[in-house]
């Protein structure tokens, strides 16, 4: 798969698909080619359905944000030693989620 992805992505020749007038599957190249662009879309098309039904994963730049706002409610309010939920509850609430 990956030789795969390099050849295309990399390239070596101008493939027939690319030419002004495509002759694929006139001739063996052409044939080969139009091979490797349809199993070439097959896997786009699953990744990106599988990519676009999977639930989205929390940022881990939203999970830092958070956790410096909360660091500095924590300080603004004087660096209590318990009810740390009042700070992870009030920076969700400056930094919601959408």
């Amino acid at each position: 798969m990956y030789a795969m992805r390099s050849t295309v992505l990399h390239g070596s020749d101008v493939m027939e698909l690319d030419q002004s007038i495509p002759i694929m599957g006139w001739s063996l190249w052409g044939f080969m080619e139009g091979e490797l662009y349809n199993g070439m879309w097959r896997v786009t098309r699953t990744a990106l359905r599988n990519w676009l039904k999977s639930p989205p994963p929390q940022s881990s730049y939203l999970q830092k944000a958070r956790e410096v706002c909360a660091y500095f409610h924590w300080i603004e309010r004087g660096r209590p030693l318990w009810h740390a939920e009042v700070d992870w509850e009030w920076a969700e609430q400056e930094f919601p989620r959408e």
